[in-house]
């Protein structure tokens, strides 16, 4: 970006300048990512720029499934959840907007689930002080698709191939935890904050 056409706001600015790569990653298109941060000046119009391109996807994502068309639908609504998420996943100097864009990315997030390939459900994992949250997306071709687990005494191994006919290798203590495969936002709540945190 040429320097007169920088943002007067440094959060801006360093937003712009680190962020790309993880936005489009995480499945930001491109052109969104530099047509809404093009435009952005000020913070304060951060969360509600993206949420107004997420509420584009999101329309298209709506009017995709009033006409049967799951598969696009799907997507249009899985970027949709990932624009509201990016505009809320660092703005705890604002909770109430932060809040309202968390539940959008949790709605269109559910919304898309069944509609990917392959699909996705939501599941809860029971654990001590409440549940963990995440998706599941079975493989659609196998009949017996691989179940992550801990191993033994809180340990776990790495899955050899039965051809391999070598010993499982030792993970260390903290890989016996199960995985939770979810996006940033998927299903959690958005963390509690103390009612000075808006002031």
């Amino acid at each position: 970006m040429p320097p007169d056409q920088r943002p007067s706001d440094e959060r801006i600015a360093t937003a712009i300048a680190h962020w790309g790569p993880r936005f489009v990653a995480n499945g930001v298109p491109l052109s969104d990512f530099q047509e809404v941060t093009a435009g952005l000046q000020r913070w304060e119009h951060w969360c509600s720029a993206w949420s107004a391109r997420a509420a584009q996807h999101e329309a298209l994502g709506r009017q995709a499934l009033a006409e049967g068309r799951r598969l696009s639908a799907g997507q249009h609504l899985t970027t949709a959840a990932v624009c509201y998420h990016f505009g809320k996943f660092v703005l705890v100097d604002r909770p109430a907007e932060m809040r309202a864009a968390h539940r959008k990315a949790v709605e269109c997030r559910a919304l898309a689930l069944p509609h990917l390939r392959p699909p996705g459900e939501r599941v809860e994992i029971p654990y001590p002080g409440g549940p963990l949250i995440g998706i599941l997306r079975r493989p659609a071709d196998a009949m017996r698709p691989p179940v992550p687990m801990p191993g033994v005494a809180g340990r776990a191994t790495a899955p050899m191939p039965e051809s391999a006919g070598r010993p499982p290798v030792p993970m260390p203590e903290s890989a016996g935890r199960p995985p939770v495969p979810m996006p940033e936002s998927a299903g959690r709540p958005p963390v509690p904050m103390p009612e000075s945190a808006g002031r």
